[in-house]
């Protein structure tokens, strides 16, 4: 049985990085059946990049839209798709050629197609795999994602023998990391009702989806990021709009209650101090200026509530 595949790259500003990004996708052992390019920029693409895709034999189909979002763009990514899989790149990730393979190997796996989506794991290809496990393991003590919908849909659904231990149930992919069942997504659409470009919009979608739907995660399915400041707002912007979104999710895609926001405070307020303590160590800047970012988020949502609780308003 084969799949066809529809790749979404959504892009802002970059056009070098989402150059460079189509041409990697060239180089996959499994091609993509198509190229979707959504920008939402003022920066061109290069007048030749259709010409080299479609010389591979890959179809390339490319549309622009305003105002910048992230999510708008992966939406109107999923209208234009025409694969059975639909997957969603970023043009600072770089997947290994043997990618695309070997996640519609998981798909075909999946006779009874029971599962929505299926994500990979996100590496920074900056930090070092130390400095990484102990980021990792400070964010889960500090309870990263445990405020969480309490269903996860994924954790009742029987798996073929062929995707045991590959694939393994979880609440939240990366944005870039997505890859879905077009067929399964026709109501199900990314949030465009975020400030800024979008942040922890991969978060709000899975929580969402998640609780109807299987998503999983391949363990051994790895990209990796190589951030850029190019076509991004500030870190301090970036901590605000964070903390906003998040607690604009934690309203809308999970179930309320004090327990709920007990977590997340607990994991907000976690997150500003080690961001600070990890910029006095490793002598980041970024990580300071996004701490400073996220308490002033808290901070305007905290006196946003307590007006509306005195004035009614």
């Amino acid at each position: 049985m084969t799949l066809s595949v529809s790749v979404v790259l959504a892009t802002h500003n970059r056009p070098d990085l989402a150059e460079g990004t189509v041409l990697s996708l060239l180089r996959q052992t499994l091609l993509p059946d198509e190229i979707i390019v959504i920008d939402d920029g003022w920066e061109n693409l290069p007048a030749d990049l259709a010409g080299k895709v479609e010389s591979s034999g890959v179809a390339f189909r490319y549309a622009r839209r305003s105002p910048p979002s992230l999510p708008a763009s992966r939406n109107r990514g999923i209208d234009l798709a025409g694969g059975e899989i639909v997957v969603f790149a970023e043009d600072d990730l770089t997947m290994p050629d043997d990618y695309l393979q070997r996640l519609v190997e998981m798909y075909r796996a999946d006779g009874r197609s029971v599962v929505f989506a299926i994500g990979g794991v996100v590496e920074d290809s900056g930090w070092q795999r130390p400095a990484r496990r102990i980021w990792r393991a400070i964010s889960d003590a500090l309870g990263l994602n445990r405020w969480a919908p309490r269903v996860c849909a994924a954790r009742y659904v029987p798996l073929p023998a062929a995707l045991k231990g590959r694939i393994v149930p979880t609440r939240w992919i990366s944005g870039g990391a997505i890859s879905l069942r077009r067929s399964a997504c026709e109501n199900e659409r990314f949030e465009e009702a975020f400030s800024g470009y979008a942040h922890a919009e991969d978060i709000e979608f899975c929580f969402r989806t998640g609780r109807r739907k299987a998503i999983f995660l391949a363990p051994e399915l790895r990209l990796f990021h190589e951030p850029s400041p190019k076509g991004r707002r500030g870190m301090r912007d970036r901590g605000r709009i964070y903390v906003e979104n998040l607690l604009h999710i934690a309203r809308r895609s999970v179930e309320d209650g004090v327990g709920t926001r007990v977590l997340l405070y607990y994991y907000l307020l976690g997150t500003i101090g080690m961001c600070a303590i990890w910029s006095l160590l490793a002598r980041r800047r970024a990580n300071v200026e996004f701490a400073i970012g996220m308490s002033s988020g808290l901070l305007r949502y905290w006196i946003g509530s307590a007006r509306r609780e005195l004035c009614g308003s």
